[in-house]
């Protein structure tokens, strides 16, 4: 029975109508009193100086006209509190609440019919849990992990013997008691520990009304400062750590050096002590998941950079995974797994790009679950567009960037054939003319309908053609005055660079013309809210004594006649361009960012100056036909036409050219 079908809607509305720790006080009452005392010795503990058991006594409460349920529910907790030294934080939290009587007897009638053979206290506990942590603020970093993530990181870890398993920030014991009840025929030793007191007890309870039990260390504590299991090696780690902790060990530095065989990580960002400390706890043959934020797969920090470089020559690294963003609660931070595999030196790593897989559902997790298995069982994997296999000498090719879509295929770029691309092309011109017959323009665009593609195509690599600056730093104070400046939201709305600039900055004298744009400049934005939006392009027809800002990187022609300016601006609008963005790109982080040495990867196709100087003409005049008039509904068939200009024109010919085919 799984716990849609344990948890009724009425279940769930009397559960979440009532304080979550009295809730919980009820659930550890109801628990212990159904337990045999041949299990738990809890006959002392659960009874009162009249023989009833605490719960019975609650429920005589519950069936009075003026009971008060809640008293009962106090004395018992304090019945029990001696005994079980978690309890002592939820009696405390009982002290400061208030509560409704008339709920109250619903909630214990409820729990009163409810058979404790199954799961249904655990289930109604994990619910409570969610809940809470749903409608409250989260810590940073701190993120409840869904039973579906955490049973996809259990079956990662191939769980293949008994031995003991450790989670170092256990928070609820989600991990601890996913992976006990997912293998219950294996001798699974548990351990874990927590931050603070709410969290220790909160897993203490869970792993209780489950009927596990797990060594938490003698009190909750920092883990990667005052380590409770310091002498300990595991066999299996599963956890998700605080993500991005700064000051992470506050003024306290005497066990810094502990765990930290690759590098000593920085004061500012905790995630690579993680990662250490996890690889430092591990047995010889241990394996363990982990998940961190993406920016561990790419954070080109001294520090950082230098720790992962150093964890992958050492072999330790046998997967990664980028997940999709949604997986936990209350943020769509997007994050990956690190799967560590110390049984032998890994000289290979499996990368699998999951961003678009629904890993809440079964039948993908399970695909990813296989997938791994194959590959530690030796099995010859092929590159896909979801997976691939590389070697530390093409990860260090590549500067040990650990992204999954550096690694595996770019995904192909599906156009409708070229009969559909030209008709949709044809109605456009059409659409467009029948709305500006009288001008010239109409005239011009006409001839392209009989026009062949080009066939002859170069290609290059961008920093073959351009050389690429930053832009201008400077205090918030400056902004707002002195020279013209470029900005981030010019650059993604204008395919030429305009006339006039609406921001502006005072920089000391002498650096301005340092940054002055040229004709034939191109200004791209190195940052964006979304991969969308990521290296947009703005061309300069002509010089401007205006500069650009920190966000962009103008890209200068290293020679005059390679290109025409107006053609390289058509390019950079086509589905090509954005495909070799994303093959180019790190998985994203919080923004989607792009880096010089990243921009130097992107390839660029150009066909002969006579059809770059029609292409480009083209374009050019429609924008600027488009300026002149500024209608919204003129806008928008003009849009259309320069879409379907650039497919028929730019993208569908370097397809062909790609393929190595003829039209």
């Amino acid at each position: 029975m799984n716990d849609g079908q344990l948890l009724t809607v009425d279940m769930l509305r009397l559960v979440s109508s009532t304080n979550p720790d009295v809730l919980n006080c009820l659930l550890l009452i109801k628990h212990m009193c159904a337990t045999p005392d041949e299990e738990q010795c809890w006959s002392k503990v659960i009874k009162c100086n009249n023989g009833e058991t605490l719960w019975s006594m609650i429920v005589q409460e519950a069936s009075k006209a003026d009971g008060n349920i809640f008293s009962a529910i106090n004395y018992a907790i304090g019945q029990i509190k001696p005994h079980l030294l978690f309890t002592a934080n939820l009696a405390e939290r009982l002290c400061t609440v208030a509560v409704d009587e008339y709920p109250l007897k619903d909630i214990v009638h409820l729990l009163s019919n409810i058979s404790t053979d199954n799961d249904t206290l655990s289930a109604i506990f994990e619910h409570n849990l969610a809940r809470e942590v749903r409608i409250s603020s989260l810590n940073a970093g701190d993120f409840y992990t869904p039973k579906q993530v955490v049973q996809l990181m259990t079956e990662l870890l191939g769980i293949e013997h008994g031995g003991k398993v450790y989670d170092p920030c256990c928070r609820s014991g989600t991990m601890l008691c996913g992976i006990a009840l997912s293998h219950p025929s294996k001798k699974l030793l548990l351990y874990g520990q927590t931050l603070d007191q709410e969290s220790f007890s909160i897993c203490q309870m869970n792993l209780m009304l489950h009927g596990l039990s797990a060594d938490l260390g003698k009190c909750p504590a920092n883990t990667l400062i005052e380590d409770m299991h310091a002498d300990q090696y595991f066999d299996y780690i599963l956890t998700n750590p605080p993500f991005n902790s700064s000051d992470w060990y506050g003024n306290d530095t005497a066990n810094r050096n502990v765990h930290w065989q690759y590098g000593d990580p920085p004061r500012k960002n905790a995630n690579f002590a993680w990662l250490q400390y996890i690889i430092s706890h591990l047995s010889p043959n241990g394996r363990a998941v982990t998940l961190l934020p993406n920016g561990t797969l790419t954070t080109q920090n001294l520090a950082e950079s230098e720790i992962r470089k150093q964890i992958l020559l050492d072999g330790c690294i046998e997967a990664i995974l980028a997940l999709p963003t949604g997986l936990f609660y209350g943020t769509k931070i997007p994050c990956c797994a690190w799967v560590i595999n110390k049984s032998s030196a890994h000289d290979t790593v499996l990368f699998v790009d999951a961003r678009q897989l629904d890993l809440l559902g079964q039948q993908d997790g399970k695909k990813i679950s296989d997938l791994l298995f194959q590959y530690r069982n030796d099995k010859q994997l092929e590159t896909t567009q979801w997976y691939a296999v590389a070697s530390i000498a093409e990860i260090a090719q590549k500067r040990y960037v650990l992204s999954p879509n550096l690694y595996t295929l770019p995904k192909e770029l599906l156009l409708p054939s070229f009969e559909q691309i030209s008709e949709d092309f044809n109605t456009s011109v059409d659409i467009l003319c029948n709305r500006i017959a009288t001008s010239q323009l109409c005239e011009s665009i006409k001839k392209w309908k009989t026009k062949s593609v080009p066939k002859d195509w170069n290609e290059v690599y961008l920093s073959e053609l351009y050389n690429i600056f930053g832009g201008v730093c400077a205090k918030k104070e400056a902004f707002g005055r002195g020279t013209p400046m470029v900005d981030v939201k010019t650059v993604i709305h204008h395919i030429f660079l305009p006339e006039n600039l609406p921001a502006c900055v005072e920089l000391p004298e002498g650096d301005a013309p340092k940054y002055y744009i040229k004709h034939g400049d191109v200004l791209l934005n190195r940052t964006s809210e979304t991969i969308d939006e990521l290296a947009c392009c703005s061309v300069a027809l002509k010089d401007q004594a205006a500069v650009y800002g920190a966000y962009l990187k103008r890209l200068r022609p290293i020679k005059d006649d390679w290109v025409d300016p107006r053609y390289i601006a058509t390019y950079f609008r086509s589905k090509i361009y954005r495909q070799e963005i994303e093959r180019c790109s790190f998985v994203y982080t919080t923004r989607a960012n792009i880096n010089i040495h990243q921009l130097s990867m992107i390839r660029l196709y150009y066909p002969s100056m006579t059809w770059q100087y029609a292409i480009g003409e083209t374009l050019s005049s429609v924008v600027r036909f488009n300026q002149e008039h500024q209608d919204m509904e003129l806008g928008e068939l003009i849009n259309h036409f320069i879409r379907a200009f650039i497919d028929k024109f730019v993208t569908y010919p370097i397809l062909l050219f790609q393929k190595g085919c003829d039209e």
